[in-house]
């Protein structure tokens, strides 16, 4: 109940983009559903003893632990295509399998290798893809990804406590957090809570959960850079399959402690946080509200402006857009895209200097715009300049060699 309607996880559910989250979760969770079954076969046989008919039900066990391996391989390789983060699937099988089915750890290393390096290239993949999309803007030296990465975590440990003021961009890029002197506290925090665990704990299903819950955030923490980061480190949908270990945690807490007032106290916590999830879903109901909404949570999302501007624009309230658009390259002087839909809400009112103005800024953040060079070129051909018209529909053909537009723009 607590994966299933806790706040954090409205996000990857209600937006349609979010599907491979939650496919790549399932699939995981598949994954190590069927590992599981695997080792408690294998832990079965092991434990079968001598006796009469002993050999063939060990065979028998045996070869359904391997059916049961094989599956949980499939799984994990759909998940990772799903969703590359799924790569940590190993590292949380292999926490459940040392703390949890109390599986010796060159067991557990020996059963994961292969799945790590059915990972490898999924990993190498992913990377070379997406420095090829959009190059990252900023990357802090390492010692300050560390504390990005901790100060991630103290985010998603306040908002699986406190659930409040939830939206799609929180704006905690790494050059924002690092400004701030509190990157510090909020950076060190999970650092120093891990060495308390370690040093002071011995219960194996709290070390579980939270390692659980670690390790599936990892890829995203910010340790190794990522695309979404120019925007933040930290986003709901990241936490999808990571509330596994929190579900976990609450299910041994509860196997353990069977008192009514804490079974009480339990259904009223997780009616509150399923009123909260209603109310959330709300927010997901239409792109306008769903912006509205955002720049109420951040109300520096220069994403969230930039496509409140594009709604606003596409019904006509161009000066609505127009704020909104200057809004965005205010907080985000990079953001071309903002100068580019501003450009063309000016060429519909027929400003084409100040259209040009905006479209050459596009082109000199991005260069590579292939857009912004069509839509330049058409203000350029209204004011007669063919020539400067043809040589920027040319470029974007470059960029783009099967943008329609600008074939039929060149071609005119």
């Amino acid at each position: 109940m607590l994966f299933a309607i806790h706040p954090v996880q409205v996000e990857p559910v209600a937006w349609v983009t979010g599907l491979k989250d939650v496919l790549g979760g399932f699939l995981s969770l598949v994954a190590l559903w069927q590992y599981i079954s695997y080792a408690n076969l294998t832990s079965a046989s092991v434990r079968g003893g001598g006796g009469l008919g002993t050999s063939s039900n060990r065979e028998g066990s045996d070869n359904r632990a391997h059916r049961r391996y094989i599956v949980a391989t499939i799984a994990f390789v759909l998940a990772m295509l799903a969703k590359p983060s799924a790569v940590v699937v190993p590292l949380v099988a292999g926490i459940l399998g040392y703390w949890v089915l109390k599986r010796s750890f060159r067991r557990n290393l020996l059963e994961l290798i292969p799945w790590v390096t059915l990972a490898v290239p999924i990993i190498i993949w992913t990377r070379l893809t997406q420095r090829s999309e959009v190059p990252i803007i900023f990357i802090p030296a390492f010692w300050e990804r560390l504390l990005v990465a901790g100060d991630a975590l103290t985010f998603y440990v306040y908002k699986l406590v406190m659930p409040v003021s939830m939206g799609p961009d929180y704006g905690r890029s790494p050059e924002l957090v690092l400004e701030h002197g509190w990157i510090y506290l909020t950076g060190s925090i999970p650092y120093i809570l891990a060495i308390i665990l370690l040093w002071k704990n011995r219960r194996p299903w709290l070390l579980a959960s939270t390692g659980i819950f670690v390790a599936a955030v990892l890829p995203v923490l910010g340790l190794v850079p990522f695309m979404f980061q120019d925007i933040s480190t930290v986003a709901d949908r990241y936490v999808y399959f990571a509330m596994l270990g929190p579900a976990l945690g609450l299910g041994w807490f509860l196997s353990h402690h069977r008192s009514i007032p804490g079974r009480v106290i339990c259904v009223l916590v997780l009616g509150i946080l399923g009123l909260r999830s209603a109310h959330q879903t709300q927010c997901w109901n239409d792109s306008r509200t769903f912006f509205e909404h955002a720049l109420v949570v951040n109300s520096n999302s220069w994403l969230a402006h930039n496509n409140l501007g594009i709604i606003l624009q596409d019904e006509g309230k161009f000066q609505q857009a127009i704020t909104h658009y200057t809004e965005a390259f205010r907080i985000n002087p990079r953001d071309a895209k903002a100068h580019n839909n501003l450009a063309s809400i000016l060429v519909e009112q027929n400003k084409l200097e100040e259209a040009i103005v905006h479209y050459t800024e596009a082109l000199k953040i991005s260069p590579d715009f292939a857009k912004a060079h069509t839509n330049l070129g058409l203000a350029l051909r209204r004011q007669g300049k063919l020539e400067e018209a043809i040589a920027h529909y040319t470029e974007a053909l470059r960029l783009r060699p099967n943008y329609a537009k600008a074939h039929y723009n060149l071609g005119l």
